[in-house]
């Protein structure tokens, strides 16, 4: 199993919205946030410290890299434990927070959180 440890949390990470159906699933158009990685490291920090870093490692694997060749991790929490941990973590943006309601309207229920691979 990937951990934190194995993503790079100086790197901006990608978030994308997905509507999962059954066994199939698709990004949600207009559904994306790029955090930034000054971010990104307080988000890490953040889930050590609420001791909530299985939102990301219970489901973070290789599955894609970028048309460059970055090889990426990704994890894919529903949209309901996203919403969980993040909404008690002290230091999280607030723009992808405002987010959420929206994202939710258009059918989101499953968040891909991309890191770059270490």
């Amino acid at each position: 199993m990937a951990t934190i440890n194995d993503v790079r949390l100086d790197k901006p990470v990608e978030f994308l919205g997905y509507l999962v159906e059954g066994v199939h699933s698709r990004p949600v158009d207009g559904c994306e946030y790029v955090m930034s990685a000054d971010d990104a490291q307080t988000f890490a920090d953040s889930l050590k410290e609420k001791n909530e870093q299985l939102l990301i490692e219970e489901t973070l694997q290789g599955l894609c890299e970028r048309t460059d060749g970055t090889k990426l991790k990704t994890a894919f929490p529903t949209m309901s434990d996203f919403k969980a941990v993040v909404t008690n973590l002290e230091s999280f943006p607030r723009a992808l927070l405002d987010l959420l309601p929206v994202w939710e309207s258009k059918g989101v229920n499953e968040v891909t959180i991309s890191f770059e691979e270490k």
